[in-house]
């Protein structure tokens, strides 16, 4: 008599490769665990790095996704040793797969199997979770491992790791073998076999597991809404001028919706929210518990990875806290100057930074020493005040060209990493680029010196009928309420502290608080509005705008 699903020990396999075709990847890591549906949850996974073929490296988006190196594989066994492990059983029969989107891993599991057993008989009987959960499932949004898995109340990491999504994989089995049972009455595994090679499901509209009314029931109020996934773990922490507009806009939309949206909306379940008395308070909060929380699908204002710099006179040196060598900043990242310190020392001559250094781009898509020396040569023959790479000249030349409409954007703390550079270099682009790159970095700088100011600073305005009063002090928010009638922006207790002062006082968090709240300022039409700055130093609505268009 055949096992119940829910009984049979299966295996399960996750692969991480160099490509997504065995025919020119390679196996990076392969993790693998037996269980049964019934304890798949905590199941333990074992996982093994695989050596790459001589000459093989692993491309720089892998090792992103995997968080996998070149280093990590030093000493690392072949993939035959992971495939004795996994099969090593003598059995007459396959072995019970379930792999996570097989598409994938088969094909390279076959070819391993060829190449250590030619002609044998290849020896896993594999079935998809993915397609299962197609079928079972077709009204989620989406379901990928992560999407699935947390529609289920388990959380999968950010990296792509072979033990965490064997893990996942073995959990979601379980829960869909009890689908199974009760949907289909599909209770053994060649019953499953014949249901997974019948007429496949059609599309179906998108059906949200978030109840109805649960988002019909928040407040058309400015505040912060979060997500939840089953068992209360936050998803994701969002800022609204309505809650209820905001989030239930999530849920109208059939078309166009970002795969990260839809990931997250397969395991959003529940929610929770904050009122705020305006919506400039309520993108301050968010700022604020995306530090604290670091919710999965928040990444703007995410902490991850992310150091603020400060930087020396000649932007040669950077350091993480101000100091009297460190005065420049507070900057997102050194890439947000270093390139601009680059293409100094090139018009110096003293030395010669590479292309990509000097451009911001990969190595890879960077020109060529010729194209990026004539590249040099139109620049200053248009700009012939950058000869000799003095700083004050580079940054006078980027308040012009940032002036003159140059179509250059803010290097916030989430795009601070090298642009890709998709192009054909010639002369004229490397001439663009190096612009681009000169107004770039005038931004950040100017921007840091905003935001020294706007840390220790108080605020006026009006929103919704009501006049607010913010308080800043040390880039943290000292007092936040009503004004009275008449009542103007007061003087902030800390306008007397020096730049160093204000630099050393600030972190990652004041930061991207201030950051938004300079973009707050931008949205409110208020012509009365007042930002103060010491006792003399009063913006009113003109010159906050003419301040806000060169920060």
């Amino acid at each position: 008599m055949a096992a119940r699903l829910a009984d049979l020990e299966v295996l399960f396999l996750d692969c991480q490769a160099t490509g997504p075709a065995s025919r020119d990847g390679h196996l990076l890591e392969i993790g693998w665990c037996r269980a049964t549906a019934v304890n798949a949850a905590d199941a333990p996974a074992t996982a093994q790095l695989v050596a790459l073929p001589a000459g093989q490296r692993i491309p720089p988006r892998v090792r992103e996704l995997t968080g996998i190196s070149g280093f990590d594989l030093r000493g690392a066994p072949g993939p035959e040793l992971a495939w004795d492990a996994m099969v090593s059983r003598p059995s007459a029969i396959p072995v019970a797969t379930a792999i996570h989107y097989s598409r994938f891993e088969e094909p390279f599991l076959r070819q391993l199997h060829q190449s250590l057993c030619p002609g044998g008989d290849f020896p896993l009987d594999i079935v998809c979770t993915n397609q299962i959960a197609r079928r079972l499932l077709p009204e989620l949004p989406r379901r990928t491992l992560r999407a699935l898995a947390g529609y289920f109340g388990r959380s999968v990491g950010k990296l792509r790791r072979s033990r965490e999504h064997v893990a996942a994989t073995a959990f979601v089995w379980g829960e869909l073998v009890g689908l199974l049972s009760e949907r289909e009455r599909i209770e053994t595994w060649s019953e499953l076999r014949t249901w997974l090679a019948g007429p496949s499901v059609g599309r179906r509209a998108r059906v949200y597991p978030m109840p109805r009314e649960v988002r019909l029931a928040l407040p058309d109020r400015p505040g912060v809404y979060r997500m939840h996934r089953q068992g209360g773990q936050l998803l994701y922490v969002g800022k609204a001028t309505s809650l209820h507009r905001r989030v239930n806009s999530y849920f109208q939309k059939q078309a166009r919706v970002h795969e990260r949206t839809l990931e997250m909306l397969t395991q959003a379940r529940g929610l929770s929210f904050l009122p705020t008395e305006s919506a400039l308070e309520a993108a301050l909060v968010e700022a604020d518990e995306i530090k604290r929380f670091s919710p999965p699908y928040n990444v703007a204002l995410s902490p991850a990875d992310r150091r603020l710099c400060f930087a020396s006179r000649d932007l040669l040196r950077t350091g993480e806290r101000a100091d009297e060598v460190h005065r420049i900043g507070p900057i997102p990242s050194r890439e947000a100057v270093a390139s601009l310190a680059g293409l100094g020392r090139v018009l110096e001559g003293r030395s010669r930074p590479g292309a990509a250094e000097v451009l911001g781009v990969p190595r890879s898509s960077a020109p060529d020493a010729g194209s990026f020396a004539a590249g040099i040569e139109v620049f200053t023959a248009a700009h012939p005040e950058a000869l000799g790479g003095r700083l004050g000249a580079l940054l006078r030349l980027g308040t012009r060209l940032w002036r003159d409409g140059l179509d250059a954007e803010p290097l916030d703390p989430d795009d601070s990493a090298p642009r890709p550079a998709e192009r054909r270099w010639d002369p004229p682009t490397v001439a663009r680029q190096l612009e681009e790159v000169v107004a770039r970095a005038t931004h950040a700088l100017r921007r840091a010196r905003w935001l020294c100011l706007l840390g220790e600073s108080a605020l006026r305005w009006r929103e919704a009928e009501r006049v607010r009063i913010l308080v800043l002090d040390g880039g943290e928010i000292a007092s936040c309420r009503d004004a009275s009638d008449g009542e103007h922006a007061p003087v902030p207790p800390g306008f007397r502290r020096t730049t160093l002062e204000r630099q050393r006082a600030f972190t990652l968090a004041s930061f991207d608080r201030m950051r938004v709240l300079t973009t707050e300022l931008r949205r409110i039409a208020d012509p009365s509005i007042e930002v103060r700055l010491g006792p003399r130093a009063l913006l009113g609505a003109g010159r906050l705008a003419r301040v806000l268009r060169w920060v």
